[in-house]
């Protein structure tokens, strides 16, 4: 039914890589019975929680101790809707599309939904997980009312905007540091219609992406900008931009089943391959070739939300190296001169991506002072690790400085820590309420190592 991290065998070591598969770290994996923590107060001496492991980088992989699943027994995958006023009650195990599965069949949907259908309930709130219409519906964090929380000490806190408050702003984009996300409450979205409209406008330039961006975000859900990968001398800044909505068949439609697909799955041996430059030439072409395909047609909602579930384990194709995921957001005003700047960069360097997406964020109404969002323009792209990567990726995090921006925490593996403070100011605001909760460090990932949020 949802998804199970792959090669990962419970109680024993393990390889475990984060999702870009360039970065990893050999640990015991344990097992949290939430049960029986709850009657007798089990924990584990140190350790990180660690979902469906579909973070890029280096955020899920443990620097001490175990990575911790969350075991419920039978209720797993556990989601429980009320029909009348659209909550569902989640187990944090519980995947994406276990909750789709469950609510899309009587007329509600997840408000945000990003863009993997086996990242879990726990994963995205740790994230404060973001999809294609932030610029309307904003982060996980704004439809969540409350959450269960296993401290290191083995105490169950409940936590609300009411209740715990200060808890609960620390663990919705706390990275899986307070402790493991056991359940959750969500107010999800009535719909009609298990389909999505939607239409393309291509671009040339910066300025012509940012002027389409901003004249259709005012009426239409979702918005995903798409920049042709292949940087080179003399290269435009050339993509579309994707505008979408539901499809509102009325509010007696009945909606039969959510509409999963069948999906191919890349072969193993493929990670012990050194072919990350021909997958990028060929995955770059095949997704310009699908959003031509699917440009002005109604697809279902998981054809449009997980458009790369249809070929599984694709991070296989980038062989024995990998590749670095890389996003940052910039306010608004900024936002054309950086991406100028960037588009220099790119070109000077012929780099090749093999997605570049671009999406519209709002402000965040998250009050975790480590939230990614700002109200500006988000630009995530996926390249191979070459010689010069780690050098031009610094220089991006200069740029993005530069113009009041910052790195996604969740999709990074390289953020050096004077950056990383100068892109997160409220630092410690947050690490006041982490020492609260866990004064041992007993949660601690290779990220908050390198970033200073654990001690070394």
């Amino acid at each position: 039914m949802g998804y199970e991290p792959e090669s990962e065998n419970r109680g024993a070591n393990n390889v475990l890589h984060g999702w870009s598969l360039h970065c990893s770290v050999t640990a015991v994996t344990q097992t949290i019975n939430f049960n029986k923590s709850l009657s007798q107060g089990l924990f584990v001496e140190s350790g990180l929680p660690r979902g469906a492991g579909r973070s890029f980088g280096d955020v899920s992989l443990p620097d001490r101790g175990a990575a911790l699943f969350l075991d419920t027994g039978t209720q797993r995958a556990h989601v429980r809707l009320n029909p009348e006023n659209g909550v569902a009650e989640c187990s944090a195990a519980a995947s994406l599309e276990d909750v789709l599965r469950e609510t899309v069949p009587k007329g509600w949907v997840l408000p945000v939904v990003p863009g993997a259908s086996g990242i879990t309930i726990g994963g995205a709130i740790a994230a404060d997980a973001h999809g294609k219409n932030h610029f309307q519906k904003g982060s996980i964090a704004e439809h969540l009312l409350q959450i269960s929380l296993i401290t290191p000490s083995g105490t169950v806190i409940t936590a609300s905007r009411e209740t715990n408050s200060d808890v609960f702003w620390a663990t919705v984009g706390g990275l899986g540091l307070t402790g493991i996300i056991v359940e959750a409450s969500i107010a999800l979205e009535r719909i009609s219609s298990i389909r999505i409209r939607q239409s393309q406008r291509r671009f040339s330039t910066v300025g012509e992406m940012l002027e389409i961006v901003e004249s259709e975000k005012k009426s239409c859900e979702f918005l995903l900008g798409t920049v042709r990968g292949d940087f080179g001398p003399g290269h435009s800044w050339e993509g579309s931009v994707v505008i979408a909505d539901h499809v509102d068949n009325g509010d007696q439609a009945e909606i039969h089943a959510y509409p999963r697909r069948g999906h191919v799955t890349v072969p193993a041996f493929f990670a012990a391959l050194p072919i990350s430059g021909l997958s990028t030439w060929a995955l770059n072409r095949a997704i310009r070739a699908r959003i031509r395909y699917f440009s002005g047609k109604e697809v279902d909602l998981d054809r449009f939300f997980f458009p790369q579930d249809a070929l599984g384990s694709w991070n296989r194709l980038f062989g024995s190296t990998g590749f670095i995921d890389y996003q940052c957001c910039i306010p608004i005003d900024n936002a054309p001169d950086f991406l100028n700047d960037l588009h220099k960069l790119l070109n000077n360097n012929s780099m090749k991506c093999f997605l570049v997406a671009i999406k519209r964020f709002k402000g965040s109404e998250n009050l975790n002072p480590l939230t990614f969002a700002l109200d500006g323009i988000s630009v995530a792209f996926d390249m191979p690790i070459r010689s010069n990567t780690l050098a031009n990726l610094g220089e991006l995090d200069r740029l993005a400085i530069q113009c009041g921006g910052r790195v996604n925490l969740i999709k990074d593996a390289r953020l050096p820590r004077a950056n990383f403070l100068q892109m997160y100011p409220r630092v410690n605001e947050w690490l006041k309420i982490k020492r609260q909760l866990d004064p041992n460090d007993s949660i601690r990932s290779k990220l908050s190592t390198r970033l200073g949020l654990t001690e070394l």
